[in-house]
């Protein structure tokens, strides 16, 4: 049980390490691509969550931004859940209209694709940043970080606690 729980700890321990230097080489590690503007949408998604909570089925709405530069085959994403809106125009739709006004767009992303679809972290429009989420990555970044450094930590403690003999345990 104590291999166990050390080789947990060290594991967790370093995907900790790992967001560590992702937090801090974030703008380093994003690529950039520069072309003009081929399409864009504005849509609405609805994700269902197959997990009943207390009150019921949990619906997420997100207004998405989706838009594919000329001679590229990446699609792009911009989503922004419809609870944070309140205004009748939402950053989305003005984002879209910078976009369809634009001569030059600049789009940094991460390489690793999850979906079909590569989630925007930065976007820049004829020079100008219209859209900048590296901070907030950043933040729940670290916050990821500190869970698993206090994972670890406890991991660690448990399979010290579990070596000793239960002589020495204090309760």
């Amino acid at each position: 049980m104590k291999s166990k729980l050390l080789i947990f700890a060290f594991a967790m321990l370093c995907i900790a390490i790992y967001i560590l230097v992702d937090i801090t080489f974030l703008q380093s590690n994003l690529q950039k691509i520069s072309a003009p503007l081929d399409t864009s949408t504005v849509n609405i998604e609805v994700v269902h969550d197959n997990h009943k909570s207390l009150f019921g089925e949990q619906v997420d709405k997100f207004l998405t931004l989706k838009f594919k530069l000329k001679n590229r085959d990446e699609r792009f994403r911009i989503s922004e859940s419809i609870e944070i809106i309140h205004s009748s125009e939402s950053s989305v739709d003005s984002l879209n209209n910078a976009l369809k006004n634009s001569a030059q767009v600049t789009v940094w992303f991460k390489s690793i694709r999850l979906g079909n679809e590569i989630s925007v972290y930065k976007l820049e429009v004829d020079g100008f940043t219209i859209f900048n989420n590296t901070e907030k990555e950043k933040s729940r970044s670290f916050n990821l970080f500190f869970v698993m450094i206090g994972a670890s930590i406890i991991f660690f403690y448990l399979s010290l606690v579990s070596h000793l003999p239960k002589s020495n345990l204090m309760l």
